[in-house]
């Protein structure tokens, strides 16, 4: 199978990528019996040991790509010397044979003329005309004036989850027409592929071709108009890996450190900020003999001309120290752009934007001092934050069950003089934890998100966990169980486990198999004086297309048998199907009310000074199971039962 390469224009940007040749035939192809046009305009370009080919683009639609072949005479002794994909503006450089048989061209002579012919070729296989192929001809090492001295300086890089970032400082030549960029996977070998062409004006590459655990380093040139290309310069080895769990928050998110901020100066914009000193899940960045991995980390650059539309890298500071503040130069920004900071680790993780910076235009800074915590009312949660320092029209608040991704709003624009919101989303899940984060608006201008806060639904107080898994489990008879084990499950789900329960062929009906008992001190007062509190109670449990149907009983066991005031009946559903015919992977827990319960205190009820634990029975009887369970006589993932009190 012939091996060719495709080049792709994104942005401006030219990028490379590798494919094979193949496909399945079709009736169009047995049909299609006309070859390709004659290649038009081809042109060449000579350099220091190698000559790069251009000519315009074919239009057929089964058109596959294009074949180089060379010769040191114009009318004979064409041999092929490479292939390359279909592309806007398709190209080929030739750099001579590999002699020494090391994977790396050793290029052409120098002060040689070599002639060339260009033909495309279809998924059919068919060729144009070889013989109408135009011939054009370069002369390798005559290169235009200063070229061989341009280069770049400042070439620095970025390396996080499968991706990278390289800039470099732009060369202001007026020869110099754009950059090629080479990389090269350190222990790979020693070739550097060229992997992209950009314009003049722009000074940087993000590179998403890349796997993790692997380490990259990269080559910029300048290159002319006719492609004669300057010296290369190198970046520091860059290692692509997924970060750790520890994200750091943004620059300028400790003002003790400086904000973030933008003044104009003769040498262009000067950008300033401050390092970060907390990681976003709250801990302090080197303390608790943790490594300061914002140590040989850096921080990004983005530039943009609208503050809600694309900012792009114009620059990297790398490879930082323990230095508490920092500064950039953009040469070339005006005061009417905007700016954002990044601070990345040396694991790569890369922190959320800081404040959204400029010198002409106000854009809000990010809010501060946000929290969230239970409501005292059941399914709520109240988010509150500081004012902000500067005015602003009003605030939104954003809602995710993710700590860095996935925010939507909940809130739509509040007033400037609110600083709290209560989340009552019928939606929010007890026991389940979301996350927020507020944003200040002022003159339709959006200021970053502010860093994020948890807490779990309401009420803040009175809410109690019976863990499946944790029960003591009193089997009646042991022939109804086709199993009964504790099993681990990941989070979302409460203390990472579950009860699993499954009949077996010899079950019947009607009839109740296992109790499950829970011991627990709930709403102690430490008093005499009688309470009866009453609670909610929600069963989460994991539903799919295997689960049977069941009844529970549920009670306080002492408080069931206790004279009034304290006796408390206990609740019971009867029949409950668990079914669910979509099981999505992975799985998720399913919350339901299913009914209420009563109990007083017990230390109280028995007038006992020694603490007494409540003891909450459920007691599950097999009910048969749904219709459409194809096998089997159904199962029940128990997660836990929870007590919310009224």
């Amino acid at each position: 199978m012939r091996t060719f390469y495709r080049l792709l224009v994104v942005g401006g940007v030219v990028l490379l990528s590798f494919w094979g040749c193949g496909g399945d035939q079709n009736i169009q192809s047995l049909i299609d019996l006309k070859a390709p046009a004659t290649v038009r305009n081809p042109a060449a370009f000579p350099a220091d040991q190698k000559v790069r080919l251009t000519w315009t683009a074919n239009t057929e639609a089964a058109l596959v790509g294009y074949n180089v072949y060379r010769s040191t005479s114009s009318s004979q002794g064409y041999t092929q010397v490479g292939s390359t994909g279909i592309n806007q503006s398709p190209y080929f450089e030739d750099e001579g044979p590999d002699l020494n048989g090391d994977g790396i061209p050793d290029g052409l002579v120098n002060n040689i003329r070599y002639f060339y012919k260009i033909t495309a070729f279809d998924r059919n296989g068919r060729e144009s005309t070889f013989d109408l192929a135009a011939v054009v001809n370069a002369i390798p090492g005559s290169l235009p004036a200063g070229t061989q001295d341009l280069e770049v300086i400042n070439v620095r890089g970025y390396a996080g989850n499968s991706r990278t970032i390289i800039t470099w400082d732009l060369n202001l030549s007026s020869l110099v027409y754009g950059y090629n960029i080479y990389r090269n996977q350190v222990g790979e070998n020693s070739i550097y592929a060229l992997v992209a062409i950009v314009p003049q004006g722009t000074n940087y590459f993000a590179d998403t071709a890349v796997s993790n655990n692997c380490e990259f380093i990269y080559q910029v040139a300048p290159i002319t108009r006719e492609l004669a290309e300057g010296r290369r310069t190198q970046s520091r080895t860059l290692r692509v890996q997924e970060g750790d769990s520890t994200v750091p928050k943004p620059p300028g998110s400790d003002t003790n450190n400086g904000s973030a901020s933008a003044v104009a100066t003769d040498n262009g914009i000067q950008l300033a900020w401050g390092r970060p000193t907390q990681n976003t899940d709250g801990t302090i960045i080197g303390q608790n003999n943790q490594v300061n991995d914002l140590v040989g980390g850096g921080f990004i650059i983005k530039r943009g001309n609208n503050f809600e539309g694309e900012f792009k890298p114009v620059g990297i500071v790398e490879n930082i120290g323990t230095e508490l503040s920092f500064s950039y130069v953009d040469p070339f920004g005006t005061s009417s752009d905007y700016y954002i900071v990044t601070a990345f680790d040396v694991t790569g993780n890369e922190s959320a934007p800081s404040d959204v910076i400029s010198v002409n235009n106000y854009v809000p800074a990010m809010v501060q001092g946000v929290d969230a915590f239970a409501s005292s009312s059941i399914g709520q949660i109240v988010v509150t934050w500081n004012a902000s320092a500067k005015a602003v029209d009003g605030y939104r608040v954003y809602r995710s069950e993710s700590r860095d991704s996935g925010y939507a709003e909940v809130s739509g624009l509040l007033a400037n003089t609110v600083t709290s919101f209560t989340d009552a989303d019928s939606k929010l899940e007890t026991g389940k934890t979301y996350w927020y984060k507020v944003q200040a608006e002022a003159s339709d201008k959006r200021g970053s998100l502010s860093t994020a806060a948890s807490a779990t639904p309401g009420p803040s107080s009175g809410i109690f966990y019976l863990e499946g898994e944790d029960a003591t489990v009193t089997v009646s008879n042991p022939l109804h169980f086709a199993a009964l084990s504790r099993q681990s499950f990941p989070a979302p789900f409460s203390a990472n486990g579950v009860l699993f329960v499954q009949m077996s062929a010899s079950a019947v009906a009607n009839t109740s198999f296992a109790q499950l008992d829970w011991l627990m001190d709930i709403d102690a007062t430490g008093g005499l004086t009688p309470i009866v509190r009453s609670y909610d109670v929600y069963l989460i449990t994991v539903r799919n297309s295997s689960s049977g149907i069941f009844g529970l009983t549920i009670k306080e066991l002492l408080a069931s048998t206790l004279a009034a005031p304290y006796n408390c009946p206990g609740m019971q559903v009867s029949s409950k199907d668990f079914f669910r015919s979509t099981f999505g992977y992975p799985p998720v827990p399913s919350v339901e009310r299913i009914g209420a319960l009563c109990f007083p205190d017990e230390a109280q009820a028995t007038q006992s000074t020694l603490p007494v634990f409540e003891r909450i029975v459920m007691t599950l009887s097999y009910q048969g199971y749904n219709s459409a369970i194809a096998q089997g006589v159904g199962e029940l993932y128990i997660d836990a039962l929870v007590l919310v009190r009224r």
